[in-house]
């Protein structure tokens, strides 16, 4: 008699213990799929979400770079994460194609606007545009950038406007640099920038740009991304 009580005591134990991992694990299940929705929902936050911004397609002068002040890229609320000149299908129009991504939700900033110094305008050629280096202070975010002239229409600028993060956050950013290939230069023809696109990975976003000249025949853009670290 005393064995079958030690045996039915045996089978009581097993059976409890396996009721209680099987409610370990689902336990254990229900916390991994609240931690990967937390999870995912901190990456939408953080990447936010992008669309394409077109500007209105104008005379691109026959190549004459000072042309490109009829161009007016913006993203409004959002921020630069890519950009690109792009012709119209008669090829003498031109226009500038955006990728405008929302801001993480938890990023605090100010837009403030921003000019390089005026530099000569080189007679139209697009490799005057080396002498000018846009740049958002405090790893900021590029919004709008505008190439102006001056009024006697000899010189030329950028003017842009950043979001740039209070200064509680800046420890929180996070940058990197990177260039467009090389591609040629077009003797100076305006129309060349268009085999450029400086982007920025997912979650990042244009801190500045400038074009160069890796050889006396090429040029390409050297630009700077930056993100906000939640």
């Amino acid at each position: 008699m005393s064995s079958v009580r030690i045996m039915l005591i045996i089978s009581a134990i097993a059976i409890t213990s396996v009721l209680a991992k099987n409610m370990l694990k689902e336990e254990s299940d229900i916390h991994g799929k609240e931690l990967n929705i937390d999870a995912s929902r901190v990456r939408r936050s953080y990447y936010g979400n992008c669309h394409d911004v077109d500007t209105w397609f104008t005379y691109d002068g026959k190549g004459h770079t000072v042309y490109l002040d009829r161009q007016s890229p913006n993203c409004g609320l959002s921020a630069i994460r890519s950009f690109q000149l792009v012709r119209n299908s008669g090829h003498n129009h031109v226009r500038y194609d955006l990728s405008c991504c929302n801001l993480p939700k938890s990023y605090r900033c100010r837009t403030s606007t921003f000019n390089t110094p005026y530099n000569k305008d080189g007679k139209g050629l697009n490799i005057y545009l080396d002498r000018h280096h846009v740049s958002c202070p405090s790893n900021g975010f590029l919004k709008h950038f505008h190439l102006n002239r001056n009024d006697h229409g000899d010189l030329y600028r950028y003017t842009f406007s950043c979001c740039s993060p209070h200064y509680y956050q800046r420890s929180q950013m996070t940058c990197y640099e990177t260039t467009t290939p090389a591609n040629a230069d077009g003797k100076g023809n305006m129309v060349y920038l268009d085999r450029h696109r400086p982007s920025c990975h997912i979650g990042y976003f244009i801190n500045g740009f400038q074009l160069v000249r890796p050889t006396s025949t090429t040029i390409q853009y050297k630009y700077r991304c930056c993100a906000f670290y939640q």
